[in-house]
């Protein structure tokens, strides 16, 4: 594994994001989330709808399968001004992603920070439910023809001996629970088949590390917890690669 540093020059980072579940009153539905959208005019711009799908499956013994679905609109998507970031806001929370080029993580703290502000003047949050933050790499590897991947990767797919050696795609997802402090992270390696550029290979490293919990929308507890879910993505990333993948990125 790589030693852990706190910062990188040129992250391999294409999305990250801090992420809250909520529970709001009664009262605050679909309006109150168009009121956040219009509180932020002139910092953020509405980009569309969000829905969810909910679909029931069901089996009679006259009928057979039987399928229904619904969508709800569920809240809004927004970008930022200047489109460095997107806020997914919701009646049940909000997502705030990060788009490249990503610069630090104070900056997305601080910007997660005043959105919720905003967002918990206008939407009374009773609870919040779930805090996740989730890092999205592009490690685009300089593999060399006969290069294996443990050059790079620490846990690379491995392929029985007595099979061809030649790897075109693999996903690999493990979930990892970090007991002492009850965080859990699922983590995915990804190649996927066919869509590899001629000067590298488009390795994916996908952390998202979250705790259920059960904290007002005001309560100091969920920053400090968010330091403590990326310090944990961190053990993962850097437990993931080696030293000649994270030099370069410095």
């Amino acid at each position: 594994m790589a030693k852990i540093r706190e910062h990188l020059t040129r992250p391999p980072i294409t999305e990250a994001l801090i992420d809250f579940q909520a529970k709001a009153s009664a009262e605050d539905g679909l309006e109150s989330v168009k009121a956040v959208a219009e509180a932020l005019k002139g910092r953020y711009e509405p980009q569309g709808p969000i829905f969810e799908l909910q679909t029931q499956w069901a089996v009679s013994s006259d009928k057979g399968p039987q399928t229904k679905s619904a969508a709800r609109e569920l809240g809004i998507r927004l970008q930022s001004q200047n489109g460095k970031y997107v806020l997914q806001a919701r009646t049940n929370g909000f997502t705030l992603s990060r788009l490249e080029p990503y610069e630090r993580w104070d900056a997305l703290l601080a910007e997660a920070q005043s959105l919720w502000k905003s967002y918990t003047e206008i939407i009374q949050v009773e609870v919040v439910s779930r805090v996740a933050t989730r890092f999205i790499n592009n490690l685009k590897l300089p593999m060399k023809p006969g290069e294996v991947f443990e050059t790079y990767l620490t846990k690379p797919p491995e392929v029985p001996d007595e099979l061809p050696q030649g790897v075109l795609g693999f996903m690999q997802r493990v979930v990892l629970l970090k007991a002492e402090l009850d965080l859990k992270a699922n983590v995915i390696q990804l190649l996927q088949e066919g869509i590899a550029p001629l000067d590298h290979i488009p390795v994916i490293l996908d952390i998202d590390v979250y705790k259920q919990v059960a904290k007002p929308a005001n309560s100091s507890d969920i920053w400090l917890l968010l330091a403590e879910l990326r310090k944990f993505k961190n053990e993962i990333f850097f437990a993931s690669l080696t030293e000649t993948t994270v030099d370069l990125f410095e």
